[in-house]
């Protein structure tokens, strides 16, 4: 399933829509959302990215997206968010922890490299 927003589209109440579904047991909207979700954040992981010259060598986009979207998307299972503010701010999150994880991973193979260790 292909999801695509429309270049007008108002994005948060399309998000209420969807969340409103979600509440009511549709579970295609909860598909929606992860796909919408997956689009947004891929351009802003590629921007963060881009800016961290550590994660840019060591960190690859697209596991770090895997991980975000796994953690949202059990998240939504547990506990569906009251509105579209609320979303993005759980969505948001997610996002900045798995910067933070991938940080984490990446300093460790540098310390961890002989090449990398000054002595």
């Amino acid at each position: 399933m292909e999801f695509f927003l429309p270049d007008k589209f108002d994005t948060t109440q399309h998000v209420e829509k969807l969340l409103q579904l979600l509440k009511k047991g549709d579970e295609n909207s909860k598909i929606q959302i992860i796909e919408f979700s997956f689009k947004r954040f891929k351009k802003l992981a590629k921007r963060m990215i881009a800016s961290y010259p550590l994660l840019r060598t060591k960190a690859d986009t697209d596991d770090l997206l895997q991980n975000f979207i796994i953690r949202l998307s059990k998240a939504i299972d547990s506990i569906v968010p009251k509105n579209s503010l609320d979303f993005f701010q759980l969505a948001s999150v997610f996002v900045w922890l798995i910067f933070i994880i991938g940080w984490h991973k990446a300093l460790i193979k540098i310390t961890h490299n002989p090449v990398y260790v000054m002595w």
